[in-house]
């Protein structure tokens, strides 16, 4: 089972993931962004292992999207996963296709008010108010949050908190494909 955990930017997908692991053995823990730079890198698309450099040379968010997706596939296939969680990267939420995720995997939609979320990821990027608002909490992409299978509200919950309930999530979809599978 491939599980997406997506939400805005600064929202703590990657922080949760790094809290989940060891609660989850039997899963494996991946980056998108981190997965998709490393097959830009190999195939020479990027000189570095760069995220934000592969965005800025795509420069098309529909054609980042179905990379990330292609770089997924392969990781997937050159792995034996009972359980894959996949932190999403903002960026790829950006695309008109991103939608279409959401059919194909399950997925958590990490949310808080917008205030809160630019809150956090000023902390580490000065990023401008109407620019966050404009591509974080976009119509497109409020639309995408509301399409998740499941969401987890963090705004006033600690990361153990959001962690536990985002467990509990886990863990009965884990269940549920085990059993089918089994």
């Amino acid at each position: 089972m491939i599980v997406l955990i997506a939400g805005p930017s600064g929202i703590g997908k990657t922080t949760v993931l790094k809290e989940l692991t060891p609660r989850f053995p039997d899963a494996s823990f991946v980056s998108l962004d981190d997965v998709t730079a490393e097959m830009a890198l190999q195939r020479s698309l990027i000189g570095r292992s760069s995220i934000s450099l592969l965005y800025r040379t795509i420069a098309d968010p529909d054609k980042f999207l179905d990379l990330g997706l292609e770089a997924l596939r392969l990781h997937v296939d050159r792995n034996s996963y009972n359980h894959l969680v996949v932190d999403v990267g903002a960026g790829f939420q950006i695309s008109k296709n991103a939608l279409s995720c959401f059919h194909e995997f399950k997925v958590v939609a990490l949310l808080a008010e917008p205030s809160v979320a630019l809150a956090r990821i000023r902390t580490r990027n000065p990023m401008q108010k109407k620019h966050f608002m404009d591509q974080e909490f976009s119509q497109q992409r409020r639309l995408l949050y509301s399409s998740a299978h499941a969401e987890v509200q963090t705004a006033y919950k600690s990361i153990q908190m959001t962690c536990d309930e985002v467990s509990a999530i886990l863990s009965g979809w884990f269940d549920q494909s085990d059993q089918q599978q089994g």
